[in-house]
């Protein structure tokens, strides 16, 4: 190739890449617009009503609501109920509102490496997650990422800048609040904080890396401390610590599709799905060689291999991250996608960097990755289908149609039916867990009877000491509480638990059912008992 032909080459790349960013700039703001339709839905719907229940009735995690949630998930929906409540106005307008918070931390992140970086960052990870839809938006895993990247916002931006202790309190504390959703998201947490220690260059490596790992830590731990200060305060420290130590076990046994397993068929399964990376496997390589070439670049880029190795570790330390919990569903991959945008994006540095590749031999690189980038996204099934979606949305409103109301109706003809026959002090009973009963509950704000707000807990390790336990306090406290009414989504309808130690049995919870209520109510997928008195 001459010399001559290589910076028309690399025009018509440039082309390419403007050309490519502007269209899922534009599928983005499609999906945005269309995300104006969503409602509030599963995962959030159930701790939606956790948050209500803690606002409007005083009801302290753990104690009063059996959740496997930590408690900054908690945090988040109590606060979320307090500020804006929990109409699906409220859902979408966070929703959107987060997604935009994300956005300038990561142009916070990127900014060294120029806007169209940036740019690329945002727009990739927008797609991907806008995508998923509503039942993924706002899970635990999303918010997750919040503390995270902001984390790695504070980290030295150059390889010259000198880290201070506060700075790595700061990413140590950040770095907790984001433990305090899942434990595991700190997974990078040593990573930052070798950086940090790297940087400060004052006294040996050795005493500064314990100097440095103390500060870190005891910031890390103080989410927590605060966590467990506010539910020993509440006298729920113990219901939580039998959760973790008692019940989480059993519940970590379960797959995704929620099959218990043996250890072997876990460790198989661990091992197939991991190697899979919920369809992310083409992404998560792009964004590795993205982060490989931006490392080998010369001059300006020099000092942006602190970002490029974080960004890099990050992609590594979230490809493991579902592993840690073994169930591998969509949103456990989400600060994955986030890491693999950040990676990608770094192909598109600044102008500078880029006018030093014109006599080069990356510029070819950078077109096979422009490509290979562009293919990745929108070969994954992702692109085509979330786009139509959209467009669906967008004309269901402007009709004024109903096109996602939950579980198929059921929610808001349970809604209606409690609104019109409950009476002040009543209380209700869900039997479910994902099929809309509780989402019910919350557009009619409507008490809980128990502390339990879903019954799949009775139906696993049912020989166990822990399943006795939780299945006789269930019984003592529908004894106590005595709700008017019993929402049972049965058979078919019900995602129900299987494998070993299962059943679909819990013949005392019938025998109480026939003793003191009888059926009032018999619709599509759901079934009220009434208190017979």
């Amino acid at each position: 190739m001459t010399l001559a032909a290589k910076p028309f080459l690399w025009r018509e790349a440039r082309y390419l890449e403007r050309a490519l960013l502007l269209a899922l700039m534009g599928a983005c703001v499609l999906m945005a617009v269309g995300s104006w339709s969503w409602r509030v839905n599963h995962d959030f719907a159930l701790l939606s009503y956790a948050g209500f229940l803690m606002d409007r009735h005083g009801a302290v995690p753990y104690r009063d609501i059996f959740e496997t949630s930590m408690p900054g998930t908690f945090v988040f929906h109590a606060l979320l109920e307090r500020l804006m409540g929990h109409s699906d106005t409220a859902f979408r307008v966070t929703n959107l509102l987060v997604l935009a918070g994300v956005n300038l931390i990561t142009c916070r992140v990127l900014a060294p490496c120029g806007l169209r970086t940036s740019l690329w960052a945002i727009t990739l990870f927008d797609v991907i997650y806008l995508s998923l839809g509503q039942q993924v938006a706002l899970q635990r895993d999303y918010l997750g990422v919040i503390p995270v990247a902001a984390a790695l916002a504070w980290l030295p931006r150059s390889a010259s800048d000198s880290s201070r202790l506060r700075d790595v309190a700061v990413v140590g504390f950040l770095m907790g609040v984001a433990s305090t959703f899942k434990p595991h998201l700190a997974i990078a947490w040593p990573l930052f904080l070798a950086l940090q220690v790297a940087s400060r260059s004052r006294t040996s490596f050795w005493l500064e890396g314990l100097r440095c790992g103390l500060v870190s830590l005891s910031m890390l731990l103080l989410p927590w401390a605060a966590a467990l200060a506010w539910l020993w305060a509440h006298g729920a420290l113990k219901d939580f610590g039998e959760l973790v130590f008692d019940y989480l076990p059993l519940h970590n046994a379960f797959n995704g599709e929620h099959v218990v397993m043996t250890s072997r068929e876990r460790l198989a399964y661990v091992i197939v799905e991991g190697c899979r990376m919920g369809g992310y496997g083409a992404t998560f390589f792009v964004g590795l060689l993205a982060c490989a070439q931006a490392f080998q670049r010369s001059g300006t880029s020099r000092q942006l291999k602190p970002l490029v190795i974080c960004v890099a570790g990050c992609i590594l330390a979230y490809a493991v991250y579902p592993v840690i919990a073994g169930k591998f569903w969509a949103y456990h991959y989400l600060p994955l996608a986030y890491f693999i945008s950040l990676g990608m994006a770094l192909v598109f540095m600044s102008d500078t960097m880029q006018a030093q590749d014109a006599e080069g031999g990356l510029v070819l690189a950078r077109i096979a990755t422009v490509l290979i980038t562009a293919l990745a996204v929108t070969l994954q099934s992702i692109l085509p289908a979330s786009l139509n979606r959209a467009a669906l949305d967008i004309q269901s409103m402007r009709q004024g149609q109903e096109r996602h109301a939950p579980a198929d109706g059921r929610s808001d003809e349970i809604a209606q039916f409690l609104r019109t026959n409950l009476h002040p002090g009543d209380t209700v009973q869900p039997l479910d867990w994902t099929g809309g009963v509780i989402l019910g509950l919350l557009l009619a704000e409507t008490p809980l009877a128990t502390r339990y707000m879903y019954d799949y807990h009775f139906y696993h390790h049912v020989s166990s000491a822990q399943n006795q336990k939780m299945r006789a306090d269930f019984l003592h406290r529908l004894d106590v509480a005595k709700p008017r009414f019993v929402i049972e989504v049965p058979g078919p309808e019900k995602p129900w638990v299987s494998g070993a130690d299962t059943s679909e049995s819990f013949e005392p919870l019938r025998a109480w059912l026939a003793r003191d209520y009888r059926v009032r109510e018999r619709r599509h997928g759901y079934v009220i008992h009434e208190r017979a008195d």
